[in-house]
């Protein structure tokens, strides 16, 4: 049962045009975002959230709630910089609902397309037996959408349940694992998208494999890695008694992974914020991961956290923002001295030679380097096109990344612990002997969003 029409092979990442208007988003002609507003903070000086229109054009966003609406926050070291962000959030957020109502769906078994389909398993799901999402069936029907696998430049289709946002099966059985934000980016430059969302499913499992085996990382000396970073941190108010740390998750793909965390003392900011960041150099990871703990500092000090000394269950984590809540009590201290207390030095990367693709401890700066330091891993990038045709046609690309065995951040109960890279890696990069049971695995919620 094969229910679709021939489909010619998925195209490559497109090509940049030229001229893009980036603010054509933010205007009353194309009515997608409507404001820009400052968010104003002592902690953040120069902080934008850029706001959606309210979603009340059916044609646009078929099926989705005429009072749905989207906020994107954006932070920079400058107002440009913070409207960039923002706006790029917001859009990436709008993109990826419109576009998933837009996508175009085929349905047939795994068996009947012949080679295309990537099978279910080669992802990290959620254990069946442990919840109410279903095991892979290769001859099961489900919905399978089109995707460009960029290890191997060729067309592919996934499972539409993993890459759609908001995605409604049509089978029985679809539902293999919580869809998340996981990849997800958008740019004026459609190769930067995928490369934003790439560092973003690195990023994601480098903190991830670290947190559950509790596997401490090298903490980074603060002075002298980027000056942007000092200046920024030096302008905090002192009377928040501010401690702002960072250390390399960096583990196997290539590029610098940086997690950074806000400490407090203070009873008008949260004791413990985090932020991370993947990108092409040091620095830049640096820069991105304290700008995204001061402004996650910021926002839960203004829509407050509970007073409650200890972390509570997973249970009750049901959303993103309520794991940052849940990091926020001062009882969360107790989980974090695998972080906090224990030390492993940081040696610094060798940047003399960055020519050499084959050494990529200097990072990657290119989509290419980026794919080739994945697929020397064993696993390869695909790119799902999300783009609807109002902002296609503004000049803008958002698309879902996905890198089947690569493992995925969970939120709430439900974790996928099924991959193999959580218990091997640790034992081939020396930090185990022998790779940890399951029950062994950090069960304090993690820190992010």
């Amino acid at each position: 049962m094969v229910m679709r029409s021939d489909v010619t092979a998925a195209p490559p990442v497109p090509r940049a045009r030229a001229g893009v208007d980036t603010a054509a988003v933010v205007s009353p002609r194309t009515g997608i975002i409507r404001q820009l507003v400052p968010f104003v903070s002592e902690l953040l000086p120069r902080t934008t959230v850029a706001r959606l229109a309210p979603a009340a054009r059916p044609e646009v966003l078929p099926g989705v709630p005429k009072d749905y609406g989207v906020t994107g926050f954006g932070i920079g070291t400058s107002l440009a910089e913070a409207r960039s962000a923002a706006v790029g959030e917001t859009v990436e957020r709008y993109g990826s609902l419109v576009g998933a109502a837009h996508a175009r769906v085929e349905w047939g078994t795994f068996d009947e397309f012949e080679g295309d389909a990537v099978h279910g398993e080669s992802f990290v799901l959620p254990h069946p037996k442990e919840s109410s999402w279903t095991a892979f069936d290769e001859k099961a029907p489900r919905g399978w959408v089109v995707g460009h696998d960029l290890t191997e430049d060729r067309r592919v289709l996934v499972p539409a349940q993993l890459a759609l946002p908001s995605y409604k099966s049509r089978f029985e059985g679809e539902e293999l694992a919580p869809w998340t934000t996981n990849g997800l980016a958008a740019h004026t430059d459609p190769s930067a998208a995928v490369l934003a969302g790439l560092r973003e499913i690195e990023e994601r499992d480098a903190f991830t494999i670290r947190h559950l085996n509790r596997w401490t990382p090298p903490e980074i000396p603060f002075a002298g890695i980027c000056d942007d970073v000092d200046g920024f941190v030096a302008s905090a108010p002192r009377w928040h008694a501010m401690t702002v740390r960072a250390w390399d998750l960096t583990l196997d793909l290539g590029q610098p992974v940086v997690l950074a965390g806000v400490l407090t003392r203070s009873d008008r900011v949260p004791p413990f914020c985090f932020g991370a960041a993947c990108r092409g150099d040091y620095p830049s990871a640096l820069r991105k991961a304290v700008l995204e703990a001061f402004q996650i500092s910021a926002v839960m000090s203004r829509r407050g956290y509970p007073d409650r000394a200890e972390p509570g269950p997973m249970e009750d984590l049901a959303e993103p923002e309520e794991h940052i809540r849940m990091s926020c009590l001062p009882g969360y201290r107790d989980t974090l001295d695998w972080l906090l207390d224990d030390h492993a030095d940081w040696n610094p990367p060798d940047t003399s030679n960055t020519s050499d693709t084959s050494d990529t401890s200097a990072g990657c700066t290119t989509l290419d380097a980026a794919v080739d330091a994945v697929a020397r891993r064993g696993m390869r990038v695909i790119t799902v096109d999300l783009t609807p045709p109002d902002l296609r046609g503004l000049g803008w690309h958002v698309c879902k990344v996905l890198v089947p065995g690569a493992q995925p951040l969970d939120f709430g109960a439900l974790q996928s612990r099924t991959g193999r890279r959580l218990y091997d890696l640790p034992v081939e990069l020396g930090y185990r002997r022998e790779p940890a049971r399951e029950d062994e695995l950090n069960p304090a919620p993690h820190f992010f969003a």
